[in-house]
């Protein structure tokens, strides 16, 4: 494949084209479903409700579901909550009661607001969603409406001192087979509860369309979930062949997640995240189809590349989650990311980190 710096007829943004072919799988999913698929799902707010986030986590590594994507579905919760209550009587009736707002047919599901005074810092706070340290007020809302079983709308914000992000607010339709996600929905693609290596809440949320699935799919209780999104505005994008060195424009993100379950209690799970286009930077579906199946022809320069023509900024992860159902059950997760292509392979990979860790669910 050849690569062109003529100036192509003015297509669609690579989001709009993204959300059309979402939405073409979701109408296909719903034409392949069955008439008795379960509604679409709302999820849990993250890094905001800490007390909420910790009998959440509890509840499900009781009943052996490892977490391997966030935000978490209320539908999830709920289907692991009779193995909950076998072990842990107390802590199933508090979630119930957490989940109480969701199963109404609207309501204001979560508010919060906090105050602060300190000296200037500009650093920022870990995984809230880029306020700083030195933010003298944050505040936090969310709440939901449901249309029949196969639409929701949710309206939130997430604001401090210099910024409000409509956090939270998204369209919801499709299936449990297909959930489509369209508005500011929040990603984390990690088992890890305090910090994820691909994709967190570091930075504000950003508008994305996503797809994915609400139960488990097959015996290996499969689970996918992709997105594409927009980035923020920026003019110090790398184009060699402008007049200063730089183009301007809204850079695009794409992720792809997929995990499944083994045996129960472990799964295995894999991400790809790709950065890509903005400005005069090359964006056609065609050359994202293709340095996704091959990121060392079209994201490595060399000799029939150059740094205008490259693609995409790939990185990638593995991660894997076990639950132990001992007499004190207990989680153990590891994560294992790195960029793609190491040496213009595709099966070497550099800047490589891996973490790992255990949760005790039991106080």
């Amino acid at each position: 494949m050849s690569f062109s710096n003529r100036r192509a007829s003015p297509r669609p943004p690579f989001v709009h084209r993204c959300a059309a072919t979402a939405l073409t799988l979701l109408l296909l999913s719903a034409v392949l479903a069955d008439r008795g698929n379960a509604a679409v799902s709302a999820y849990l707010p993250l890094n905001l409700a800490p007390e909420l986030e910790s009998r959440i986590e509890r509840a499900l590594a009781l009943a052996g579901v490892p977490v391997m994507t966030r935000p978490i579905r209320v539908a999830t919760v709920l289907a692991a909550l009779p193995d909950t209550c076998r072990q842990d009587r107390a802590l199933c009736r508090q979630v119930r009661r957490d989940l109480t707002p969701y199963l109404a047919a609207m309501g204001l599901t979560a508010a919060g607001v906090e105050a602060g005074t300190g000296k200037h810092n500009t650093l920022t706070q870990p995984e809230q969603h880029g306020a700083p340290m030195d933010a003298s007020w944050q505040a936090f809302a969310d709440g939901y409406a449901r249309f029949g079983d196969h639409l929701l709308v949710s309206a939130g914000a997430v604001g401090y001192a210099g910024r409000i992000t409509p956090t939270g607010s998204m369209v919801s339709l499709g299936w449990d087979r297909a959930q489509l996600d369209v508005g500011y929905r929040d990603h984390w693609s990690s088992p890890f509860r305090l910090g994820s290596m691909l994709l967190g809440t570091e930075s504000s949320t950003l508008p994305s369309v996503t797809l994915s699935n609400v139960t488990p799919l097959t015996r290996a209780h499969v689970n996918y979930e992709f997105f594409v999104a927009r980035l923020s505005y920026s003019n110090n994008i790398q184009y060699i062949a402008g007049p200063t060195g730089y183009t301007a424009g809204h850079p695009d993100l794409f992720n792809f997640h997929i995990d499944l379950e083994p045996v129960p209690g472990w799964s295995l799970s894999a991400n790809r995240l790709m950065q890509f286009g903005g400005g005069a930077r090359p964006h056609s579906f065609s050359l994202f189809w293709h340095a996704f199946l091959n990121a060392t022809k079209y994201d490595n320069t060399s000799a029939t590349l150059s740094a205008d023509q490259q693609f995409a900024n790939e990185e990638f992860s593995v991660a894997s989650s076990l639950v132990l159902p001992m007499r004190m059950p207990m989680s153990l997760y590891i994560e294992y990311a790195a960029e793609d292509t190491f040496h213009a392979q595709n099966y070497r990979f550099g800047s490589s980190a891996v973490s790992a860790g255990f949760y005790l669910p039991k106080r």
